[in-house]
């Protein structure tokens, strides 16, 4: 036999051998005899949770980004730069007077921010137990859900959310209980907050805050500063290396044009 024809052989035998392997395969999972990788997902509500859960966080700590801090702002400046869509930018350092130093409208932001995240996501994270608990149901589980609370909290990098909920599944001979749930997410919304408290803080007390000598000191950074026609000041700090963004309104120690 020549070599080429030994080749094509060899390459059927690993052909074949690769067949009955699938089919075996296909059995063995069609009678539950090793466990379905796609099963296996859909009962883990750990797992079922954080793809249902992460969209809606992003989406939420998008909107504080772009507003200032508030999903849906009450006190803001309506301003774009350049080509952008108009944003209802919130003033985080506001006086309506002229000549007085701004107040800090949010003295303790990070609370402010998880507080704002913690209302914007809950709904969503009672539609993903309910979608995950029929999901169940429809493969013949018997689920039962307790009553849950959760949490939301930034940190350096991250934002977190812990839920505390009592879940037990039953089929067959099978029970499985879950009680601790949690989903990080990689962002710099906390980063950006630290700084913004720093501006906040120097503005309402010295009616001025040096961006590029601050920036000297922190170089990860990049801060914007741009006064309007109406003499409101729109600050921009961009983490370097995400291109994450935060933006908001400061209006303070104002004197009107011609004194």
């Amino acid at each position: 036999m020549s070599i080429k024809n030994k080749g094509q052989v060899t390459l059927f035998v690993i052909v074949g051998v690769l067949l009955i392997m699938a089919i075996a395969l296909f059995f063995l999972l069609r009678s539950g005899a090793i466990p379905s990788i796609v099963g296996g997902f859909e009962e883990d509500p750990q797992l079922f949770l954080e793809n249902c859960i992460e969209p809606k966080i992003s989406e939420g700590v998008n909107l504080l980004l772009k507003q200032g801090g508030h999903i849906d702002p009450l006190l803001y400046k309506s301003f774009r730069f350049g080509e952008e869509n108009y944003q209802n930018i919130s003033y985080l350092c506001y006086t309506s007077k002229n000549y007085v130093p701004c107040v800090n409208q949010e003295p303790v932001l990070i609370k402010n921010l998880e507080d704002e995240l913690h209302e914007y996501i809950g709904g969503n994270l009672e539609s993903c137990f309910s979608d995950w608990e029929k999901n169940m149901k429809n493969q013949d589980y018997e689920v039962d859900l307790g009553g849950f609370n959760y949490s939301v909290a930034l940190e350096p990098e991250q934002v977190i959310v812990e839920v505390d909920r009592e879940i037990t599944l039953n089929k067959k001979d099978e029970s499985f209980q879950y009680q601790q749930f949690r989903t990080v997410l990689r962002d710099k919304l906390y980063d950006l907050a630290i700084i913004s408290q720093e501006i906040l803080s120097q503005e309402a007390e010295f009616c001025n805050f040096d961006h590029l000598g601050y920036m000297i000191l922190y170089n990860d950074f990049e801060i914007e500063k741009f006064r309007t026609s109406d003499l409101d000041i729109i600050y921009t700090v961009i983490d370097k290396q995400s291109e994450e963004t935060i933006r908001f309104a400061v209006r303070g120690c104002v004197v009107p044009p011609g004194v």
